[in-house]
C-alpha cells in the first residue's frame, strides 16, 4: 500500500473520529438498543406471581431514549428503573393513603377504581387491610379479596435490572468501531 493511500487512509479515521456528535450519537444508539434488549431478556424471564408476564417491561422498553450533541451521549428511561435497580420505599402518591397490592388474577393490571363503588375496606383480626368485594358463589355470599392496602412497601434493589458494566462498555466499544469501520472504507 502506498503512502498517498495510508496518509488517506488516516485523514479518514481522523475525520470520522474527530466528529464527536457524529460519535456520540451511534456511542448513545448502541447503548439504547443495548438497554432495550437487556429488558426483553428480563421480561422473557420474569413472571408475576399470577404466572402472567408483567406489562412493565414493555414499557420500560417503549421509554428508552438516546440523547447525543458534540458534548455528550447519554441514554434515559422511567425513574422506575432506578427503584428496581437502587430499592428504597415505596408510599402512596398525592391524596392517595395506601398502596393497593393486586390479590387475583381479576384485579392485576386494574386499578381499583376500575371495580367502582363496589368495592369495601375489610380490616382482618390482625390489622391488614384489603380492599374487598361481595360476590356471590353456588348461591352464597362471599368476600373476594381483591387488593392488599399497604401504606408504604419497601423494595430490594436489583442489579440485574440493568446491563453490567462491562456490557455497556461493550456495547460503546462495538458501536464506536462499526461507526469507524463505515466511516473509513
Amino acid at each position: 500500500m502506498s503512502i498517498d493511500i495510508q496518509l488517506k487512509r488516516l485523514q479518514k479515521i481522523k475525520d470520522a473520529a474527530s466528529n464527536k456528535e457524529a460519535v456520540n450519537k451511534v456511542i448513545a444508539r448502541g447503548v439504547e438498543n443495548l438497554v432495550k434488549s437487556h429488558f426483553a431478556e428480563v421480561s422473557s424471564k420474569e413472571k408475576n406471581r399470577f404466572g402472567a408476564k408483567s406489562s412493565f417491561w414493555r414499557r420500560m422498553r417503549e421509554q428508552v431514549k438516546s440523547y447525543s450533541d458534540a458534548a455528550f451521549a447519554y441514554v434515559s428511561m422511567n425513574r422506575a428503573i432506578a427503584q428496581r435497580y437502587f430499592g428504597g420505599t415505596i408510599k402512596p402518591t398525592g391524596t392517595k393513603r395506601y398502596l393497593t397490592i393486586p390479590l387475583s388474577k381479576q384485579s392485576y393490571g386494574k386499578s381499583a377504581a376500575f371495580f367502582g363503588p363496589d368495592l369495601e375496606v375489610y380490616t382482618s383480626h390482625l390489622g391488614n387491610k384489603f380492599l374487598v368485594m361481595e360476590t356471590k358463589k353456588r348461591g352464597k355470599k362471599v368476600l373476594e379479596f381483591l387488593y392488599l392496602l399497604k401504606e408504604r412497601v419497601t423494595q430490594r434493589g436489583n442489579k440485574a435490572v440493568l446491563p453490567t458494566k462491562q456490557q455497556f462498555q461493550t456495547a460503546m466499544a462495538e458501536a464506536f468501531q462499526k461507526h469507524m469501520d463505515a466511516k473509513t472504507r
